[in-house]
């Protein structure tokens, strides 16, 4: 077997955000482990982790349950604990930038105005990969009041269609890599 990768979906924990934006990270792992018979439940590394393989890859599943804000800490924690450097962690998140349904696929980068982000960049640094879902258009006034609010259901047809790309651009992305994947899926 490879080495040991990291796949974090962020999100906040709780039956309050289930069904939020902000918690598109969450969605996204939860449907790639689905295609796989597997759910992330167990607890570990401040938050929720299941571990199977993918392409010949042993691959962790991390949902921080420490709130988006403070994400960083789980990660790092379970990047410690296997010794998995930021380049085979692969972080899924919401991105209030990007328009609704468009998905972006970096090798790197800036945290944006993302706060789950910005404390993973101060825990592990920013050469890690991620994979901003779209939420946008990013709207006047309080971003909070946005991100936590719930997902309309005349979007639901959409967001469906985006976590099966988003899944499908991890497992493509654990298998040929970063650079196979944003040619197709960004």
């Amino acid at each position: 077997m490879s080495e040991r990768w990291l796949i974090v979906g962020l999100g906040n924990p709780g039956r309050r955000y289930k069904d939020t934006w902000h918690n598109l990270g969450y969605m996204a792992v939860d449907r790639l482990a689905a295609a796989y018979d597997q759910k992330i439940k167990k607890s570990r590394f401040l938050g929720k982790t299941a571990e199977f393989v993918i392409a010949g890859k042993q691959v962790l599943f991390l949902k921080p349950t420490t709130f988006m804000n403070r994400s960083g800490m789980s990660i790092r924690a379970a990047s410690d604990f296997y010794r998995i450097p930021p380049e085979r962690i692969l972080v899924v998140a919401d991105d209030i930038d990007l328009k609704f349904g468009q998905m972006r696929l970096r090798r790197r980068g800036s945290a944006g105005s993302h706060n789950g982000l910005r404390d993973i960049q101060a825990a592990i640094g920013q050469e890690y990969p991620r994979l901003r879902l779209g939420m946008g258009p990013r709207p006047e006034g309080d971003l909070v009041d946005v991100v936590l609010d719930r997902i309309p259901k005349d979007k639901e047809k959409a967001l469906d269609d985006m976590l099966k790309r988003a899944a499908d651009c991890v497992e493509l992305f654990l298998r040929e890599g970063v650079e196979a994947a944003q040619q197709v899926f960004n």
